[in-house]
């Protein structure tokens, strides 16, 4: 079977500059790879390093459907059902795709934290770029802990794909600071062609300053990760 990973994809559609993928495609892409996650998370094992680099995609032969892998559970830990996880106090994964929980060393991870990374991934396929800047560790942890959640809609690559503000939506619940208001299991995620068609509902600010978690509230400095960057 001859696979590729889709980081790969995205840096050959675009050369030295990585370009998006139709919206349709990179819409499959995670729902397939939310169906890999839900299978993992039912056999009670958090994949932990959920990005483009781990999804890979076979090269059909003629008259073959593409399919969609989600590999490298290297760093997966099992879920326990008394703990949620065994807890190693090191954090793993890559930072571009961490959710704010995963620097609190006081929180038990479980699946959330991977459905933050799958919509942190949703975001790049759609967009080309990761979802928020920064190129060290401590502006990455900034970003993930303290700025809002980007609108995928209004992105460069938005004229180019025709990415709809349905997905803004999408991409505001999925990466919520707060783990509580993200989607429930991964395989339930909406990103389908009907959530595409269908208007986000309005959200108040008041009620998006409410939703801060204590822990991105108590981290608004300097902050350290539990070990070095992976990529």
């Amino acid at each position: 079977m001859d696979r590729d990973a889709i980081h790969r994809r995205l840096r050959r559609r675009g050369g030295a500059a990585r370009r998006p993928l139709p919206v349709a495609r990179a819409v499959r892409i995670i729902a397939e790879t939310a169906k890999a996650l839900d299978f993992a998370h039912a056999a009670a094992v958090l994949h932990r390093d959920v990005k483009p680099a781990n999804i890979m995609l076979t090269r059909p032969a003629a008259g073959e459907p593409e399919r969609v892998l989600l590999a490298d559970f290297g760093i997966a830990k099992a879920l326990d059902d008394r703990t949620g996880l065994t807890v190693t106090g090191m954090f793993h994964g890559s930072l571009q795709y961490a959710a704010p929980e995963q620097f609190d060393p006081s929180i038990t991870l479980d699946a959330r934290a991977d459905q933050y990374a799958l919509g942190c991934t949703l975001y790049h396929l759609l967009t080309g770029s990761t979802p928020y800047p920064g190129h060290t560790p401590e502006q990455l942890m900034h970003a993930h802990l303290q700025l809002p959640a980007p609108r995928p809609s209004h992105s460069p690559a938005a004229p180019q794909t025709g990415i709809p503000e349905a997905m803004d939506e999408v991409i505001q619940r999925a990466l919520a600071k707060d783990r509580t208001q993200r989607y429930p299991p991964a395989a339930h995620w909406p990103p389908t062609h009907s959530t595409l068609s269908t208007p986000p509902p309005p959200t108040r600010p008041s009620q998006r300053q409410s939703t801060l978690p204590a822990h991105a509230r108590r981290h608004r400095g300097t902050t350290r990760p539990r070990n070095k960057t992976s990529g």
